[in-house]
């Protein structure tokens, strides 16, 4: 709302208006000596407003709308300032104190008293629901504020469990509410707890006027410490045990034929990152072709979490079983072996004297993992 007031006047003398704490006041100035002061009524007008500079309509709250006739006599403008609080002579609230000091340097005619009565000075709430800054108690606001950019990220450490918002408004008459609270300009907010992950915190500034309003968002990021996979599967074999996020280790064993795999590991928290033996890979997404030796093969999947520094490694043994079923040793503890051992050599003869009425062979397996029947009976 504003308040418009319209000039009174006095002969021979230049008129001064403007409320100073109670309805209704208004004071005349003695046209030639500011510091003499005229009073109305025994309202005595404060003298420091005749020293101030000459008007200019810098406010953008104020409007003002002037009969240029009044100029005959010698009318100039001076401006004091808009100030708030104080209560017109309607019993409603206005915005301004003593915000206009005329000053007439001839005595007013009839014709200039007559324009002056339709003379109105208009003061208007603030339409300014900007803030001048805006910080927290942890983090760094990105990108810089700036009063235009409505839309700010900032991002916490796991241990940060709550943060505090400090709003500064434009305009000192405007009202701000931060998640819907009220709180003082320039204050800090009450604290907010933070949720793992993404947190949106809404400042909402309220201009003078109760309807201009602003917006700010800010989104604030409390990063996670999960460093745990909830999926991790092959492309080849079974993994033993199943799947567990807490288990790290396992096996996996695959024919001789396959000669690569691929692992598929998938984050439990979508910040984390996923390396599998060294290689950056995409949660849920299946790594490159990983050789495999013939016998035991390592792969290990490190996990990051959002936080940079929590880590967890899961490891998977994958066995590709051997084809190969020679020995590398044949030997007996009575006679030689004719032709001598050679592992691509089937076919052997041992003669031994008559008395030896029992022989015994050790053959020795080629890969480890192999299994030997003499004469139908395991050994090893």
């Amino acid at each position: 709302g504003g308040y418009s007031a319209i000039l009174s006047w006095a002969s021979g003398v230049s008129v001064g208006y403007g409320p100073l704490g109670s309805a209704g006041q208004f004071g005349l100035y003695n046209t030639n000596n500011f510091n003499n002061v005229v009073t109305s009524g025994s309202v005595a007008i404060n003298t420091m407003y005749a020293s101030n500079a000459t008007w200019t309509n810098s406010n953008a709250n104020v409007s003002e709308s002037r009969n240029k006739s009044v100029a005959t006599g010698g009318l100039s403008y001076r401006f004091t300032g808009v100030g708030t609080g104080v209560l017109g002579n309607n019993g409603s609230a206005f915005l301004g104190s003593i915000p206009e000091v005329l000053i007439f340097s001839t005595p007013l005619t009839i014709t200039d008293r007559q324009a002056l009565e339709n003379n109105q000075f208009s003061y208007y709430a603030s339409a300014d629901a900007t803030l001048s800054a805006l910080s927290t108690t942890a983090g760094t606001l990105s990108p810089v504020f700036a009063s235009a950019t409505t839309a700010y990220t900032a991002s916490v450490p796991n241990a940060t469990t709550s943060i505090m918002v400090t709003p500064t408004v434009n305009d000192v008459t405007a009202t701000v509410k931060v998640n819907g609270t009220t709180v003082t300009s320039g204050a800090a907010s009450g604290a907010i707890a933070l949720n793992v992950g993404s947190n949106t915190i809404t400042v909402l500034a309220t201009a003078q006027n109760g309807t201009t309003t602003k917006s700010y968002t800010l989104t604030v990021t409390r990063v996670s410490t999960d460093a745990t996979l909830s999926v991790l599967s092959t492309s080849a074999g079974t993994l033993s045990p199943a799947f567990a996020s807490a288990t790290t280790t396992y096996t996996a064993s695959v024919p001789n034929a396959t000669t690569s795999i691929k692992i598929t590991p998938t984050v439990t928290e979508a910040n984390a990152t996923i390396k599998v033996n060294g290689t950056a890979l995409t949660s849920g997404s299946e790594s490159g072709a990983i050789a495999l030796n013939v016998g035991s093969n390592t792969i290990t999947v490190a996990v990051t979490a959002q936080d940079g520094t929590t880590t967890k490694s899961y490891t998977l043994t994958v066995t590709r079983i051997s084809n190969d079923a020679t020995l590398s040793a044949l030997s007996t503890p009575a006679g030689t072996l004719s032709p001598a051992f050679a592992a691509a050599t089937t076919a052997y003869t041992v003669n031994v004297p008559n008395a030896t009425s029992s022989i015994k062979v050790t053959p020795t397996v080629t890969d480890a993992n192999a299994t030997i029947k003499i004469n139908g009976t395991a050994v090893t």
